[in-house]
């Protein structure tokens, strides 16, 4: 661009070696410009000894002041979908569409994925559909004029929504949840109603395959929440599923999980999830992983739910000898087992018949509180046998307050 008639020039823009393609639109702002007389020159040149380009053509060129902005005046969540409004344009005959754009980060521009275009000016709104739970999105939306110049709208973001506290479905639909691979609804022997979730509907798991499918529960204002499934399983060898748990949708915690192996029966899990109360927005992670060799008909899972407990109360002295089964506790893969209890005819085992899950995480909760009011030195004793192998460690907790620390 150049001033004072020609006498001095300030590159405004420029495409530099080893270029081709097609037509592409390029918008320069003027802005630094304003209130003066300019000329222009497009320009291409080669340096001596270098071999020539090819052509370079350009085309409809235009200079104009700015069109006007519209404002994308409300961004509206839900829990996989976004609603979205803007203002109307006011160009009239020179409008030619909106095109709306979504980016994760901030700094939304022309190169984020575009959603949709619209070519009459009254469209106002839209919604934007098959969204991650629990992630935050941002938006711009742009005009574009007969020239096809195009200026920007503010930019807007909000974060998907989980689902109320308390959840319960019965996954007749994949309505409230979100996939990766080949998850559905299944419809063979289900525990209750007419479907269930599994990650291979109608068949076998494919070999290398790796999927999940997840939702998304706000527990602000919860005490204890627990999270209760019923599932079956046919892995096959080095085959592996877990349930997954996270807060931010980064860290995961594996609570539950299956390596090798079957059961065909539908059988009740239960995982306490104190420690993520008061959390707005707690990913719950359903994933499946298959090796390269060998399938089976895979991982079902039936009637979620996530809801308050109460606690029970034990006074002293408090016995547990598993004879009376596991009402007094929680523990997704903990079941009892009657191979060398120590005493009486059962035991429980954190995985009977079947090896721990890689990174795996297996909890047995006290489903209650121990009332210690008025002891001096109480003890804790019991007895424990089995192995570790490598990399594989064993720990006992203990909270003051529910369960939460």
């Amino acid at each position: 661009v150049g001033t004072e008639g020609g006498y001095n020039w300030t590159e405004v823009d420029g495409i530099n070696s080893d270029w081709s393609g097609g037509w592409q639109r390029r918008q320069v702002s003027l802005g630094s410009f304003a209130n003066k007389k300019v000329r222009l020159i497009f320009r291409t040149w080669s340096i001596y000894g270098s071999t020539p380009g090819n052509d370079l053509v350009i085309d409809n060129v235009s200079v104009q002041e700015m069109p006007a902005a519209v404002v994308l005046t409300e961004t509206v969540p839900h829990l996989r979908t976004v609603d979205l409004t803007w203002g109307a344009s006011g160009l009239g005959s020179a409008f030619k569409r909106y095109e709306v754009y979504r980016a994760t980060s901030s700094g939304v521009s022309l190169s984020s994925t575009l959603l949709g275009t619209f070519t009459n000016a009254a469209v106002t709104s839209m919604t934007d559909s098959n969204l991650v739970i629990g992630s935050t999105y941002y938006y711009r939306l742009y005009v574009v004029d007969t020239n096809d110049t195009y200026v920007a709208s503010n930019e807007r973001s909000t974060t998907t929504v989980p689902l109320p506290f308390p959840l319960r479905d019965g996954l007749e639909t994949m309505d409230q949840w979100m996939s990766t691979g080949n998850w559905g609804v299944g419809t063979e022997a289900p525990f209750l109603g007419a479907g269930y979730l599994t990650e291979s509907p109608g068949g076998d798991y494919p070999n290398s395959h790796d999927s999940f499918v997840m939702t998304a529960v706000n527990l602000v204002g919860t005490t204890n929440p627990v999270l209760r499934f019923w599932d079956r399983y046919q892995l096959g060898s080095g085959d592996w599923c877990r349930l997954e748990v996270s807060s931010d949708g980064s860290s995961w915690t594996h609570l539950y999980g299956l390596y090798t192996g079957e059961n065909t029966n539908w059988t009740e899990r239960a995982i306490d999830l104190t420690g993520y109360r008061g959390q707005p927005n707690v990913r719950i992670r359903f994933h499946f992983w298959s090796d390269g060799s060998g399938t089976q008909n895979g991982w079902s899972v039936d009637q979620v739910s996530v809801e308050e407990q109460t606690l029970r109360q034990y006074a002293l002295p408090f016995f547990e000898s598993f004879e009376g089964g596991l009402s007094n506790w929680l523990g997704a893969n903990w079941s009892l087992e009657t191979n060398q209890p120590y005493g009486g005819g059962y035991s429980v085992n954190d995985t009977p018949n079947l090896p721990m899950i890689p990174d795996g995480d297996l909890r047995l909760w006290l489903n209650g509180e121990i009332d210690l009011t008025n002891t001096v030195n109480p003890q804790l004793t019991y007895w424990v046998r089995g192995g570790l192998w490598y990399r594989s460690y064993y720990r006992v907790y203990i909270s003051a307050d529910a369960g939460y620390n």
